[in-house]
């Protein structure tokens, strides 16, 4: 793919979807991932924007700090050139689509890096919310 400055200054420009034109023809993995342009062998992608990152390196003998947030563990895969796992978190509260994803750092393994991508919906959970007879759902934690 083949990328127009307009799409990109439009993606910086914080646009919910960037175009993307493209020389060649790819094949179609979903109904509404492209569509025919007007001149013939031209394509259009429709690219939707990124959630902020945020990366923290912290040293810890623990994979997962307390940062005020309960989290979900969704997947772990090997990371090639390190000895360690990357896990892959998101946050439980409800309709909050924040995700995190831990690693250590393959040179210096007491490394923690704590990458966040997205923003919170919400407030921190505080103790008060993780005992007692709660429905929210920061009263539920997986690691």
């Amino acid at each position: 793919w083949v990328f127009s400055q307009a799409g990109t200054s439009a993606a910086r420009a914080g646009n919910e979807f960037a175009s993307a034109t493209t020389t060649t023809t790819a094949s179609c993995h979903g109904p509404s991932s492209w569509w025919k342009g007007a001149e013939k062998g031209k394509m259009k992608v429709r690219r939707k924007m990124r959630e902020p990152r945020f990366c923290f390196q912290t040293r810890s003998e623990v994979d997962v700090l307390d940062d005020g947030y309960k989290w979900r563990k969704y997947g772990q895969k090997v990371v090639k050139n390190s000895l360690h796992p990357r896990s892959y978190y998101r946050c439980t509260h409800s309709n909050c689509r924040v995700k995190k994803r831990v690693e250590r750092l393959s040179e210096d393994c007491r490394m923690v890096i704590t990458t966040y991508e997205g923003r919170h919906t919400h407030t921190p959970c505080s103790d008060d919310d993780a005992g007692g007879d709660h429905t929210g759902s920061c009263a539920f934690t997986s690691f």
